[in-house]
């Protein structure tokens, strides 16, 4: 379900810090909001995560762990599934084998069905942000994938938002023209956006067992591709194969996008950086190796990348986007929010409405440094308040909705006992 911008206005949701609080405490379990260079360690990434962690179970033989999310998408519930191996890099669904994915699926669909037995959900949420490669001081400021070395699903689900014009707690309306350039590009203030989903949505839709998903087709909207999907979403997540029919092939479409072009107009070798962060499975990168990665991108002639961009069946309006924004992010000008967001980034989610409606994916794909997300992707904008903490009272019910999330997925699935 996306919510629609009203005479100018975009929905806002203004959220505080939400610390876990363990089975009959009031001392929350403090855990550190992560940062794209700390989790080049993996086992200090678990480590962190752990205080947050309310259980793991066991998928295919892995620790998948439901973690209560520290800053979140929700004044409702919102908790994320994730890989905690300390010694596996899992930057996105195509690098999880099929059987594996299918139990995640299991999950999600289960947490989802919890989710909208609540009173205050209205919609409910399942998606994830992805940009693996970039690598910068600038990228990692913030904007898709804050952990990409191990992918994380996001589940929340949200209450109904006031009309327009209206107000609750956590929720109003601002003018479009009030957020910064950066925002207003991906709520449909970026001309790059329609030529890219283009070219996002007839990749999809060559793949007969996405095409055959996704029945309906994909329209471009005015953030990116929306597909209609004829089934409600814990339906969708339990059809047979829906990880290896639909979020894994889709997911490796779009990494095949972000490699093409990113190899089109820069020297930038994907595959190298790939090797070079699955290193980390062994230790922890040093300074040398997180230099590398962040390490700027060597333009191509403007000349032979509009050949290579040409010969690919790309839409030639969109190459003077792209050009313009990884000339300047190559250049390292002092125009930082017309930077090229290394590597790219996308968000890809699947939101629905009432208990019985049918669900919506929608791609929001990146181009530029700053803002970006599964939130976005829905219309909505997201404001962090990392300098408040959610009241005890309220901390104290929403722990006690996540634990018995805890216990009923523990009563569904097998608790991981270790390898």
């Amino acid at each position: 379900m996306n919510v629609p911008c009203a005479n100018g206005k975009i929905p806002r949701l203004t959220l505080p810090l939400t610390p876990l609080l363990k089975k009959g405490e009031t001392e929350p379990l403090m855990s550190k909001r992560l940062r794209p260079a700390d989790s080049l360690d993996l086992a200090g990434t678990v480590r962190e995560l752990s205080p947050a962690i309310l259980t793991t179970l066991d998928l295919g033989g892995y620790p998948w762990s439901i973690i209560a999310v520290y800053s979140p998408y929700s004044p409702g519930m919102h908790v994320m599934l994730m890989e905690t191996s300390t010694d596996r890099y899992l930057p996105a669904p195509d690098a999880i084998p099929d059987e594996e994915g299918e139990a995640v699926a299991a999950v999600i669909a289960a947490v989802i069905g919890f989710i909208q037995q609540r009173p205050d959900t209205e919609s409910v949420y399942f998606g994830y942000n992805w940009s693996p490669r970039s690598w910068g001081a600038v990228e990692e400021q913030g904007g898709f994938q804050s952990i990409p070395t191990k992918w994380h699903a996001m589940i929340w689900g949200w209450p109904a938002f006031p009309p327009p014009g209206e107000k609750t707690a956590f929720a109003d309306w601002i003018d479009r023209e009030t957020i910064s350039d950066q925002a207003r590009r991906i709520f449909g203030g970026g001309a790059y956006i329609r030529p890219f989903s283009e070219v996002i949505a007839a990749r999809l839709l060559h793949n007969t067992d996405i095409r055959r998903m996704l029945l309906e087709g994909c329209r471009t909207g005015p953030q990116g591709p929306v597909c209609s999907l004829q089934r409600t979403l814990p339906d969708l997540l339990g059809v047979e194969a829906f990880f290896s029919r639909l979020l894994k092939p889709a997911a490796g479409i779009l990494d095949g996008v972000m490699r093409e072009l990113t190899e089109m107009f820069t020297t930038l070798d994907c595959g190298r950086l790939d090797m070079l962060l699955k290193t980390i499975e062994e230790k922890p990168a040093g300074k040398e190796l997180l230099a590398e990665l962040r390490s700027p991108p060597v333009l191509r002639p403007e000349a032979a990348a509009a050949e290579a961009f040409a010969s690919g069946g790309f839409p030639r309006d969109l190459f003077a986007y792209m050009y313009r924004a990884i000339r300047e992010r190559s250049a390292l000008t002092a125009n930082q929010q017309d930077w090229w967001r290394k590597g790219f980034g996308y968000a890809l989610v699947f939101g629905q409405g009432g208990s019985g409606d049918p669900c919506t994916l929608r791609i929001l794909p990146g181009l530029y440094v700053g803002p970006g997300g599964v939130v976005e992707a829905q219309g909505v904008y997201l404001r962090r308040r990392l300098d408040a903490t959610l009241p005890v009272r309220e901390m104290e019910e929403k722990s006690r909705r996540l634990w018995e999330l805890a216990d009923y997925l523990n009563s569904r699935f097998s608790v991981f006992r270790g390898r």
